[in-house]
C-alpha cells in the first residue's frame, strides 16, 4: 500500500533504526533487508564495544575443561569441607 510508505514510525526514528518496506508478494527489497541485515550483525560483531560480547568472547578463550592430572583429587586434598554442626 503506497500510503504506509509515507507514513512516520516512531520507533524506527527513536532508536535510529532503518525501516524497510517489503513485501513477499512480489519481493520488494526482500533481499536488501537480508543482505542489510547480515552486514550490520557482521559489522556489530567486529566492532561491538557491549560489556557481554566481551565476556563472552573472553568465555570462548577460556578452556573449561581440565585434564585430570591437573585436578588433585579428594585424597590429595585433604578434607576442606567443615564439619557439621551437632
Amino acid at each position: 500500500d503506497v500510503k504506509m510508505t509515507q507514513k512516520s514510525f516512531n520507533f524506527a526514528r527513536k532508536f535510529s533504526l532503518p525501516l524497510y518496506f517489503v513485501s513477499a508478494a512480489d519481493g520488494t527489497n526482500v533481499v536488501k533487508l537480508f543482505n542489510d541485515a547480515i552486514r550490520l550483525a557482521v559489522s556489530y560483531k567486529h566492532n561491538s564495544q557491549d560489556f557481554m560480547d566481551e565476556v563472552l568472547q573472553e568465555l570462548e578463550n577460556f578452556d573449561l575443561e581440565q585434564k585430570e592430572e591437573d585436578v588433585p583429587d579428594q585424597a590429595q586434598r585433604g578434607n576442606t569441607e567443615s564439619p557439621s554442626p551437632s
